[in-house]
């Protein structure tokens, strides 16, 4: 991912930030549809702020894809979400002079990996003052919800132009094209390489946990036993003295670390398990102290597992009903 960052960027200064005179020699025109200009116009760019937008969400759904694709399966998503949205683009606009370029119908592809890969992740929805850099207000979904709207509003829009044959500069079509094609790629991968391990035995957190701890590396190290892994916190975890995130690797929530005060004390995590005895069993094999299977006072099954500070993580077969961090 960072090499394509890197050579969107480098490509904007090498074509004079831009130049018209470029953009229409290496864009993809339809009406002069060239196989070369197919892959060149995924790399340009019109400008700083159409490089900075595009790079942006680049970054914000490429990290996970690519860490769950690697660098060379990522690469190929990439062109061949690029290669899809210019597709569906042309099939559109056939006969338009006006040449395509930009990065965000390949981008839009990624999203649609993310979509396939991650589709209860937790999203902020940031809305802001047209014109303006306020924000109004700030609204908690997930991926299915926030991408699904947008890829959405992505089709109306393009219904909407090209039935009122309004001229727009937007490519609506690559955006829907490249997501589609991204989503297709992304459901082709599961199906060649479904899930292994704790992954493939449906483990996720129902709902964030907020966990103080004392020595930030031995829980990192702990969980990584269980395929936590590091990712991302908000600017609202950091506020709350976030200082670390770790995934399961599927679609559910975080834990957050915070370093511990005097008054912390052992907690219980509830983990939702679709596929109870294969992570059990997958949990002792990598020699963590697994309980046995028992009964909750709700009748549910369960095992328990403390980690290296003394917190118990509760594991329950998944029933699809969200649970909250309990107290002992």
């Amino acid at each position: 991912m960072i090499a394509l960052i890197v050579t969107n960027s480098l490509l904007l200064l090498a074509t004079n930030w831009g130049s018209q005179s470029v953009l229409g020699q290496y864009g993809f025109t339809p009406a002069e549809p060239r196989v070369t200009t197919l892959f060149t116009s995924m790399f340009l760019h019109a400008g700083i702020l159409h490089l900075l937008g595009n790079m942006w969400f680049l970054w914000m759904f490429g990290v996970r894809v690519e860490d769950r694709l690697g660098s060379l399966g990522f690469a190929l998503l990439y062109l061949l979400s690029g290669l899809g949205a210019t597709g569906l683009d042309y099939a559109f606009n056939i006969g338009s002079k006006v040449p395509c370029v930009g990065a965000s119908g390949a981008i839009s592809g990624i999203a649609g990996a993310y979509f396939a890969f991650f589709p209860r992740s937790r999203v902020d929805l940031a809305i802001y003052f047209p014109g303006y850099f306020t924000q109004l207000k700030t609204f908690q979904t997930r991926t299915h919800a926030a991408l699904g709207a947008w890829f959405g509003e992505q089709f109306l829009l393009g219904l909407v132009f090209y039935y009122a044959h309004f001229r727009y500069s937007i490519a609506f079509w690559a955006h829907v094209g490249g997501f589609a094609a991204g989503l297709f790629f992304a459901l082709a991968f599961l199906v060649i390489r479904p899930p292994e391990g704790l992954e493939a035995a449906g483990l996720s957190l129902p709902t964030e946990v907020f966990l103080g701890v004392r020595n930030l590396t031995s829980m990192r190290r702990w969980y990584g036993k269980l395929g936590f892994r590091e990712t991302a916190m908000t600017q609202e975890d950091k506020d709350y003295g976030g200082v670390m995130a770790l995934n399961s690797g599927g679609d559910g929530e975080p834990i957050l670390f915070r370093h511990a005060d005097a008054e912390d004390t052992p907690a219980t995590i509830l983990i939702d398990v679709k596929h109870l005895d294969k992570a059990r069993g997958i949990l002792r094999d990598r020699g963590l102290p697994v309980s046995a299977i028992w009964f909750d006072k709700q009748g549910t099954q369960c095992f328990s597992l403390d980690d290296a500070e003394g917190n118990t993580l509760k594991f329950t077969q998944s029933t699809g009903h969200h649970r909250r961090l309990a107290a002992p």
